[in-house]
């Protein structure tokens, strides 16, 4: 599809990778990308070292997003998007999909943290777009009022230095 000289930028790229993965010997790998074109070498290059790559959703998924076999864990926001990845993995597949963050783009996403909130969880985990739109003020809020023991916040790589002082001193 891209040709010739995009395969071998490709490989390059991913032999780079292998380099650098036969140097350090981590235990695994993680990705917050898995579709573009660097992040895809990487993921190549790690599973050709036999090295765990696990990945962390960081954008709206669809059904045209490379499937993710490659992956040993996948962590989504929400469960609309690990349906999406479950169709995506090939029946063989060992990956395991758990969804962490708050139920992106869904519209029951405050009634599934109430039934959070109801089996006692304490830890809630959101994730934000680069300009953080994700959550209204009406969902600050009521997170903000059933005191919740543990929150992790995930802002997108792109998101400014001081949207993300704002998101969390809110």
């Amino acid at each position: 599809f891209h040709g010739p000289a995009k395969l071998y930028m490709f490989l390059c790229e991913s032999q780079h990778y292998r380099r650098v993965i036969e140097l350090n010997r981590p235990a695994s790998v993680l990705v917050s990308n898995d579709h573009n074109p660097s992040m895809m070498a990487l993921q190549y290059a790690v599973w050709q070292a036999s090295v765990p790559v696990d990945y962390v959703q960081h954008a709206h998924v669809t059904l045209n997003f490379p499937e993710p076999r490659y992956f040993r864990y996948v962590f989504t926001d929400g469960e609309m998007a690990s349906r999406t990845y479950s169709d995506l993995l090939p029946s063989d597949s060992s990956t395991v999909i758990y969804s962490i963050g708050p139920v992106r783009f869904e519209q029951d996403y405050l009634t599934v943290q109430k039934a959070r909130m109801r089996e006692k969880k304490t830890l809630v985990a959101l994730a934000f777009d680069y300009d953080c739109s994700i959550m209204s003020e009406l969902s600050v809020k009521n997170l903000a009022e059933s005191k919740v023991a543990n929150l992790n916040v995930r802002f997108h790589p792109r998101t400014s230095r001081s949207l993300k002082s704002e998101v969390i001193s809110t």
